[in-house]
């Protein structure tokens, strides 16, 4: 009985925990210095694809601590875009733009090398876009990541 009891009460706080526990993203230099961080549930990166020279974006999400790619949105089919859906992937035509959706391909971490001519810009929800450039110089690496703080 007291197992039991125990259990249900471990459970009841993990669950407690879990649902008050605050994802930020972060932003880090090479070194591991952090340029930048966020609560946020989602954020995009937008960029100048370099052969179509249109704009590309990828949309994630932050999932129990990992980044979650879940779409990436274009206007023109170019070299390394996709031109078909793969798996489970689904592909809308809306608004004169490609959806390609249905990744959920998920990452610790990853790192984004801040283009020369890309234009590399952060996109949260609700709030002004931010060049990547301000962080790093072109050519330059920033590490996105996760870090879950539980009170």
């Amino acid at each position: 009985m007291r197992t039991i009891f125990l259990f249900q009460f471990l459970l009841l706080l993990f669950c407690i925990t879990q649902a008050t526990a605050k994802d930020n993203l972060l932003l880090l230099d090479a070194q591991g210095r952090i340029l930048f961080q966020i609560e946020s549930k989602s954020f995009g990166i937008r960029f100048r694809h370099s052969v179509a020279l249109s704009f590309v974006e990828e949309w994630f999400t932050i999932k129990q601590g990992q980044l979650v790619l879940e779409k990436t949105i274009y206007e023109d089919f170019g070299a390394g875009l996709p031109f078909q859906p793969e798996q489970n992937q689904i592909m809308q035509f809306k608004d004169k733009k490609i959806i390609l959706s249905n990744y959920n391909s998920a990452f610790k971490s990853f790192e984004q090398r801040v283009g020369r001519i890309a234009e590399h810009t952060l996109l949260l929800p609700g709030q002004p876009s931010i060049p990547l450039s301000r962080f790093v110089e072109p050519g330059g690496a920033i590490t996105f990541k996760v870090q879950t703080i539980t009170p």
